[in-house]
């Protein structure tokens, strides 16, 4: 018996039907699923570099019981964010900045000084913490000798060696003087150059 004969026409159409279908059927049941999606890292932002700006640095001379005065351009615009302070030889100088942002602060030097060259730095500091501190150098210090004129005079000594009142005198006019001193006012009351009362000597 044949294989036409066991199997007839409609069967085998049926089969291939059949066979069809569950090829369309896988076909569309693969396309259907979705491929799982891919994570993608986040990617952390760069920080953001701030470069410091360049001051440019000058040079100094200053005589014991002398005063100069020394200047710089702000390296920007301060606001409530930063915290500025003036260090010169490690200690903290006044300054005050004009309507040009500039930083201007008047030096001087004591009498009796004995040091020589110091440094004077600008620091920033960020109180948000939106950047780091910054310290920038400003001015370099060179002290001189200066020879002061002298003379001698001769004084009776009933003014060298005081009386008791006049102790007294002395050391209350002393510390009012400090006192005074240490409640200046934070901004120079001056905007001019200085000049001579008189020409002559004040005797």
């Amino acid at each position: 018996m044949s294989v036409s004969q066991r199997f007839p026409k409609r069967s085998f159409r049926k089969i291939k039907i059949l066979t069809i279908f569950i090829s369309l059927a896988s076909v569309f049941n693969f396309s259907c699923q979705s491929p799982e999606p891919k994570v993608l890292k986040e990617k952390k932002p760069k920080p953001v570099e701030r470069r410091k700006p360049a001051i440019q640095v000058k040079d100094y001379t200053i005589a014991p019981g002398k005063v100069t005065l020394i200047q710089f351009p702000l390296p920007g615009k301060l606001n409530f964010e930063t915290e500025s302070t003036l260090f010169c030889d490690g200690k903290k100088t006044h300054f005050f900045v004009n309507s040009n942002n500039i930083a201007i602060s008047y030096l001087s030097e004591d009498y009796y000084s004995e040091r020589t060259n110091y440094q004077c730095h600008f620091q920033i500091k960020s109180i948000s913490r939106s950047f780091g501190d910054q310290k920038y150098l400003v001015a370099r210090v060179k002290v001189t000798d200066f020879s002061y004129p002298k003379e001698t005079l001769n004084v009776a000594k009933s003014k060298i060696f005081l009386s008791k009142a006049d102790q007294q005198r002395v050391i209350k006019e002393k510390s009012e003087r400090e006192r005074i001193y240490k409640n200046s006012n934070p901004s120079p009351l001056f905007s001019g150059p200085f000049h001579l009362p008189l020409k002559s000597y004040i005797t």
